[in-house]
């Protein structure tokens, strides 16, 4: 079923909206600083597993749904909103992607720090 869903999202990306591609990238790089806020949460947790925690941030199918509400329901610049909920659903996963590679190759930078942390799965706890 996801397979389908990220097969549709990627059919309705749209690399000619310019303006819709810019606020998208920006909403998913707050969302990227934004998800820093967990290491409050996951203070405890080996440095591996913080890293991880702050790698993922995909957002995806509610958003899509919302979006595909609004185009249903005739609201205004409801095509806008769902170009600009569909380039942060992409840039979001790519990022995610991303940041999860970087931490498994174990050159992990964090984001808000500048610094390079070294990283090892070996870390991680195991239940």
């Amino acid at each position: 079923m996801k397979t389908f869903f990220f097969v549709y999202i990627g059919v309705l990306f749209n690399l000619d909206n310019v303006p819709a591609l810019i606020i998208g990238l920006a909403i998913a790089v707050v969302l990227l600083y934004g998800r820093k806020i967990s290491q409050f949460v996951v203070s405890e947790y080996p440095k591996y597993d913080i890293q991880i925690t702050d790698a993922i941030f995909a957002r995806g199918l509610a958003a899509a749904a919302i979006a595909q509400l609004l185009i249903a329901n005739n609201i205004e610049y409801a095509t806008e909103i769902a170009a600009i909920v569909y380039n942060v659903i992409i840039l979001t996963i790519v990022l995610s992607s991303f940041m999860i590679f970087l931490v498994n190759k174990g050159i992990y930078t964090n984001i808000t720090t500048g610094k390079k942390t070294a990283t090892s799965k070996t870390n991680s706890k195991s239940t």
